[in-house]
């Protein structure tokens, strides 16, 4: 069981995440998460255990994308050209 002071240190480095997406699916959450840790930006998925246990949170908000506050628009920037990316390889297979 953690003590006291390593639940502090816990909260106090969980303050310091953003969220910068959110998904109805855990696993498009996880895939994102894995696109900015190879990016070299850490990345945790907040909610995950929530949506295991009730299998959808749409009408909850859904899962969370977080990654700390300083790299918090370069974790935007990437998302947006990935979802650009995905599109725009839509588009070409119509």
């Amino acid at each position: 069981m953690a003590s006291d002071e390593e639940l502090e240190l816990q909260e106090k480095d969980m303050e310091a995440y953003v969220t910068v997406s959110r998904y109805l699916l855990l696993a498009e959450a996880e895939m994102a998460c894995t696109a900015l840790e190879s990016a070299g930006i850490d990345a945790v998925v907040a909610d995950a255990e929530a949506n295991v246990v009730m299998g959808y949170l749409g009408g909850m908000g859904g899962v969370r994308l977080q990654v700390k506050k300083k790299d918090a628009d370069a974790a935007r920037e990437l998302l947006s050209e990935a979802v650009a990316d995905e599109e725009s390889a839509d588009d070409d297979s119509e």
